[in-house]
């Protein structure tokens, strides 16, 4: 057997191997933020405040919590002015909260938190987010961005895509 060949058959027999290494987060894509967004508990628009707390993850303090400030409820029952969001640890299925820079601003569709549900302090008053939709927007010069109804990258007007939100809950 040639050296090729032995080491092509070394990788096909390691990659599944490999690849659970480096993430445990196992979910089917559940679709775009108007299919996402109705099973949330909570919706809102938000401006990310700091990162909380932070683990070293690929030997980068990466943050795995933050506090966002809520700038308006677009479905849910909250009515406190920040909440505590609790992201990726290395194994969960949630984004690492350095896609979320402090200072910006999202549509955000909350998962409610568990007690110790992966993080050190989580709380069951605090949420998290999904990587398995598209469960945050990007939120700039009254434009959402990100994938909104379909299958592709999108920009709306801010106003439109409430309007388009109100649609998707019924």
């Amino acid at each position: 057997m040639g050296n090729i060949t032995f080491r092509l058959i070394l990788i096909l027999v390691f990659l599944p191997f490999l690849s659970n290494a480096q993430s445990n987060c196992n979910c089917g894509w559940e679709g775009p933020f108007v299919s996402v967004a109705p099973t949330a508990s909570f919706v809102a628009i938000v401006k990310v405040k700091k990162h909380l707390s932070f683990k070293k993850i690929h030997d980068l303090d990466t943050p795995v919590g933050m506090e966002v400030q809520v700038v308006e409820v677009l479905k849910g029952n909250e009515s406190r002015d920040c909440v505590i969001v609790w992201g990726d640890n290395g194994y969960l299925c949630r984004p690492y909260l350095t896609r979320f820079p402090e200072g910006s601003y999202w549509v955000m569709a909350f998962h409610q938190a568990l007690d110790h549900g992966g993080h050190v302090g989580e709380q069951r008053n605090d949420f998290s987010l999904s990587v398995c939709g598209a469960y945050w927007l990007k939120l700039e010069a009254n434009k959402v961005s990100g994938l909104i109804e379909g299958i592709g990258y999108d920009s709306m007007d801010l106003e439109a895509f409430k309007d388009l939100l109100e649609t998707a809950w019924y």
